[in-house]
Formats: structure tokens, C-alpha cells, sequence
């Protein structure tokens, strides 16, 4: 199964994955996540605008994280992926 972090909007449709967490809060014992999904526009409990675009730029910058997908300020983060074509 698949373990996942995302932002409040998302979690809802994810609510059947077994490993499912609400960004930013993964406990320190989790299992490593598969991936972070997180939405620049909307607002998303417990993050403020400004927090969410940190948690974005500072994935972006942390070298062990890629992003899989960008559609529309939707980003898929994943550890030690492939990144998306420059």
C-alpha cells in the first residue's frame, strides 16, 4: 500500500488508502512516505498560504524529493524519483 501525505483537499479522496496522512502532520515512527500531494491555491487546514508555498519551495529545494507531477499548482512529490523533464 502506498503511503501517502497530502493536504487537507485531497485527503477526503484518499480516505481508502490504509497509510494516509494529513500534511504536514506525519508522525516521526511512520513509514517512509511514497509521496506528498499538495495544493499551492487552495487552502488547506492547518496551513496558512505562506506555509504551504514554504512546504512547496522547500520540497522543490530538498534534494530527496522530486516532483512527479505539477498540473495547475498541484504538486506530487515523491522520495528519490525520477524528475520531470527540464
Amino acid at each position: 500500500e502506498t503511503a501517502v501525505a497530502a493536504t487537507s483537499a485531497y485527503t477526503p479522496h484518499l480516505a481508502q488508502r490504509s497509510t494516509l496522512y494529513l500534511y504536514p502532520w506525519v508522525p516521526d515512527d511512520a513509514p517512509p512516505l511514497d509521496y506528498i500531494l499538495i495544493d499551492r491555491y487552495l487552502k488547506s487546514y492547518p496551513l496558512t498560504e505562506i506555509e504551504r508555498n514554504d512546504a512547496i519551495n522547500n520540497l522543490m529545494a530538498d534534494p530527496t524529493y522530486v516532483i512527479e507531477k505539477e498540473v495547475d499548482g498541484v504538486f506530487l512529490f515523491k522520495p528519490n524519483g525520477t524528475p520531470l523533464p527540464g
